[in-house]
């Protein structure tokens, strides 16, 4: 039987552990070609979800004002229509967000899938072998929430080649990421798990 602090340490953990990815890895079917498939946070757009509130309170506020509070008056349906289109705005920013990028994480590579929702559609990848540093962002909020972004650089870039945008859990991945990186670096590693 799971214990309730069990449970509640499982809901804060977003990726699996390092032995059971390594074991995925070593035992991978063509069935199921990548190791983990995640998106960007939802909690990345805190301040569009502040915004997106605040215009929606304003809306209904200024259609009650201008409607002199009749529930009857034809005035209501159209400021809410016209004026609506900027909380629609904030809410289709968030769903372009979480959706439109993808990062796929297979037992050699790391993919980017960006652009989903976009005219133009990249697949940026970085080898394991050949990433160099791995430096995790965070800011207030995202220290807060747990989400930040995770910057991957190799040496044939002067900067970073691939970031993982508002991410959960960006320390957990990281690690992850390097466990990975590690036993693409020692081939002897896949025969020892």
């Amino acid at each position: 039987m799971v214990s309730i602090s069990e449970q509640v340490l499982e809901f804060f953990v977003f990726y699996p552990p390092v032995d059971k990815v390594t074991q995925q890895v070593t035992s991978r079917s063509p069935s199921n070609p990548f190791v983990l498939r995640t998106f960007p946070s939802l909690f990345g757009r805190v301040g569009s979800f502040l915004w997106l509130v605040v215009t929606t309170a304003a809306v209904l506020t200024i259609a009650v004002r201008l409607c002199g509070g009749d529930s009857s008056a034809s005035c209501a349906p159209n400021v809410i229509r016209w004026a609506g289109l900027i909380p629609l705005g904030f809410f289709l920013s968030i769903v372009h967000f979480r959706f439109n990028n993808a990062y796929i994480f297979d037992s050699t590579n790391i993919y980017r899938e960006e652009g989903r929702l976009s005219l133009c559609y990249k697949n940026p990848s970085i080898r394991y072998a050949d990433i160099k540093g791995i430096t995790v962002y965070q800011s207030f909020w995202g220290r807060i929430f747990n989400f930040g972004s995770i910057e991957l650089g190799t040496a044939a870039n002067e900067g970073n080649e691939l970031i993982i945008q508002g991410i959960r859990g960006p320390h957990e991945l990281a690690e992850l990421i390097e466990a990975l990186r590690l036993l693409n670096l020692d081939p002897d590693a896949w025969r020892n798990l």
